[in-house]
């Protein structure tokens, strides 16, 4: 190795500042990131007619495409201004194509998001457009104005830079066509297996397809939400003003005519504002606001079926239950599968339901009945999401961070999870009797862990209420002193609570002194420290667990427990020290949870090494230096002290 590295600098050693420019260089030449596989961008200038008049053809859908279109194609202007122009007379700019154009006679690169607009491309309004390439053609390269075809045995997708399938291996969503395309399947119908190679696989939908069309989502099915949001639980936002007016009819709405705003005040999505079906007023907020529903403004949200149950029907207040033999995951407007073909991903579970693995772990075989067939994540590797189908999809944390023991997040090496308790009384760092944590450890319930501390976001509170599983996961922010002043509660902890008519509250002034308290009906939710001899190595939890028989650990918010309490010393009975055997006992053996006494032995020939009167090493120090030890010998005659030297220890 060291002769390889003077070579290169004998003969690279001159040239290394012009190689580094070199690099640079390439590396300022390369195309603009896109996602592995999709088409290189591909714009085109058009001085007549539409960007849609040719097949292939399309309107660039943002401004950032737009400016790098014009990038592309060279013009002056490449910072793109947003305007709204629909070119009817009445418009201050009535004359304005749609999508991304050129003003020569402004010099200035627009991006006109009314897409009603019917103005032509023009010498003077010189348009952008972008070409997809076609099923069974490619593009691998930057600013072109055509597509490739691919070579012979080989197959593509539409809007690729590669052709890398074949017949037998075109993806989900396609079947092979002809001799080089994967054809997407028509609109209402999909396939969900790899390599099919007729259009009669791709499958009828009865409810909405997935983007790419390899999977059948459920019918639409409507519920109304007074507190909280969408998503908690089995709800989901409604996305378009459309699901929004049918949601209305649905529910019972004599008013289904959606009026759209953007606020930040009100919930996303569909809400009726007032609250009165037929009096109030009908919104779709475009606004991606955090805002809860409430009473006042209630939301009308999408329910997604659980596992088990299935929706054919659009329009629908809730889920059917699968008939007798059927199975189906969640989410889904058939229950086409059986115990013995549930998909990757999932398990058959109880009579009707493929239900799906569980986070940091995943599925990659078609039929498994059982919950352990889910397979854990190899090599150190953690996944945060449900139903995954193969190990590929397993993240690695970064540096200096490690899995949890249920494989769903990372945290600092050694670190503990977060994990969460509740209290009736006093605060979360207090005991029963009134003293601090450090001087008392009591039980769990009604009592108070030692360790505990006050939650200290908005989030934590939240994700907290999700762990205990109480009904309200959504924290509205206050600010109460505890003093019972302006309408205030009189009893009310800084952090986490749930007050008596059991809506999550998160306080953010730290100095109330107001604790939790059963007489009010308050419950704090607090998090925990695992204390010395304790430790969680899985997340949601709401305890920490002894140290195994053997083992001890003597520091806090740890995720495991140490091992290593060798021979002359003993675990305590907390299990959070590992200490020395007092004089006059020994221990010849790891692990153990006393020291034996030393007795007068019954023969002149028996001896027992005695504890140590310098602090016994670990194992896992052992052998790493010689040091002078002071041992006791015990004989039938008299106990004799000498100095021993253990030059070599293992």
């Amino acid at each position: 190795m060291t002769s390889l590295r003077f070579l290169f600098l004998l003969f690279f050693g001159p040239h290394l500042s012009s190689l580094v420019d070199i690099c640079t260089a390439t590396i300022l030449l390369l195309p603009t990131k896109r996602r592995l596989g999709e088409q290189a961008s591909k714009y085109h200038e058009r001085t007549s007619g539409s960007c849609t008049d040719v097949a292939g053809f399309s309107l660039i859908g943002t401004s950032e495409d737009c400016e790098e279109g014009a990038g592309v194609l060279g013009w002056s202007d490449t910072s793109a201004t947003t305007v709204s122009h629909d070119g009817n007379t009445n418009d201050v700019h009535p004359y304005h194509p749609r999508g991304c154009f050129f003003a020569t006679t402004a010099t200035s690169l627009y991006f006109n998001t009314k897409t009603s607009s019917t103005t032509a491309c023009s010498s003077t309004l010189k348009c952008i457009c972008k070409l997809t390439c076609p099923a069974g053609t490619y593009q691998d390269q930057t600013g072109q104005t055509t597509c490739k075809p691919c070579e012979a045995g080989k197959f593509s997708p539409f809007g690729k830079s590669t052709c890398e399938y074949e017949a037998t291996t075109c993806p989900k969503g396609t079947f092979a066509s002809g001799t080089a395309a994967c054809t997407s399947c028509i609109a209402g119908k999909y396939n969900d297996a790899i390599g099919k190679t007729a259009e009669t696989d791709c499958k009828t939908c009865l409810g909405s397809t997935t983007a790419d069309q390899s999977d059948c989502l459920q019918k639409n099915v409507y519920a109304e939400r007074s507190s909280g949001f969408c998503t908690d639980g089995d709800g989901s936002y409604i996305g378009t003003k459309e699901d929004c007016s049918e949601g209305a009819g649905v529910l019972g709405f004599s008013d289904t005519t959606v009026k759209i705003v953007s606020d930040s005040r009100y919930p996303r999505g569909c809400l009726d504002f007032y609250g009165i079906k037929g009096e109030g007023y009908l919104f779709f907020n475009t606004d991606t606001s955090t805002t809860a529903c409430g009473p006042g403004q209630p939301c009308l949200c999408k329910l997604i079926c659980q596992a088990g149950t299935y929706q054919d029907q659009t329009g629908q207040s809730a889920c059917k239950p699968c008939e007798a033999g059927k199975f189906s995951p969640f989410g889904k407007s058939t229950c086409e599968y059986e115990a013995t073909t549930c998909p990757k991903g999932t398990y058959a579970s109880g009579t009707a339901a493929c239900t799906s693995c569980a986070a940091g772990k995943y599925n990659d075989v078609i039929g498994k009945t059982a919950e352990t067939d889910c397979k854990s994540c190899p090599n150190g590797g953690y996944h945060d999401l449900i139903g995954q189908i193969s190990d590929s999809n397993c993240k690695t944390c970064e540096s200096g961070k490690e899995p949890t023991g249920d494989q769903k997040a990372c945290v600092i090496i050694g670190e503990q999870p977060v994990t969460y308790f509740y209290l009736h009384k006093e605060s979360c760092n207090q005991v029963l009797n009134g003293k601090r944590t450090d001087e008392k450890a009591p039980t769990f319930g009604e009592k108070y862990l030692k360790g505990g501390s006050y939650i200290g976001t908005k989030e934590e509170c939240e994700e907290a209420a999700g762990v205990l599983g109480w009904s309200d996961t959504t924290a509205d922010t206050v600010s109460y002193d505890s003093g019972g002043l302006n309408g205030e509660p009189i009893v009310g902890s800084h952090g986490c609570y749930e007050d008596s008519d059991g809506n999550l509250k998160f306080n953010t002034d730290t100095s109330s002194m107001g604790g939790c308290t059963s007489g009010f009906s308050y419950k704090c939710l607090c998090k925990l420290t695992c204390q010395a001899g304790t430790y969680q190595d899985q997340t949601g939890q709401t305890t920490c667990n002894s140290c195994e028989t053997g083992q001890y650990q003597n520091q806090v918010e740890q995720s495991s427990c140490k091992d290593d309490c060798g021979a002359g010393s003993y675990i305590t009975a907390d299990k959070g020290d590992c200490s020395v055997c007092n004089s006059g006992q020994y221990q010849n053996e790891d692990g153990q949870s006393s020291c034996k006494p030393v007795t007068t032995p019954t023969t002149t020939t028996t001896t027992a090494a005695v504890a140590t009167l310098a602090p016994a090493p670990t194992r896992s120090s052992l052998g790493t230096e010689s040091s002078a030890t002071m041992i006791q010998i015990a004989t039938t005659s008299a106990v004799i002290f000498f100095i021993a030297t253990a030059a070599t220890m293992f």
